[in-house]
């Protein structure tokens, strides 16, 4: 994710953040308006310091896996094959 798109996200979520506090606040809620302050920093520490997941490794280490698989299926009968194919249509390619 771009810096400048984590940091209208982090403003976006303080400010909302803070408005819920003063609306607790006014009120006369108890714990909640506490819990409202916390949270909003750590969603924004959570933005900045975790990575994001990228599909790319995902998607390749699939399909890595989906070459493994479907190399073992060769020492199978035919028909269990093609019963595998069956029942895992998306995983296992035409031979």
């Amino acid at each position: 994710m771009p810096a400048a798109l984590k940091a209208a996200l982090s403003v976006a979520a303080l400010l909302v953040c803070l408005a819920l506090f003063f609306y607790d606040l006014g009120h006369g809620a108890g714990a909640e308006k506490w819990v409202v302050l916390l949270l909003g920093p750590l969603m924004v520490f959570g933005i900045w310091v975790f990575p994001e997941t990228e599909a790319r490794n995902i998607r390749k280490q699939a399909a890595q896996k989906r070459a493994a698989d479907d190399s073992s299926n060769h020492a199978l009968p035919a028909r269990t094959r093609a019963a595998r194919r069956k029942a895992h249509p998306q995983t296992h390619h035409e031979e």
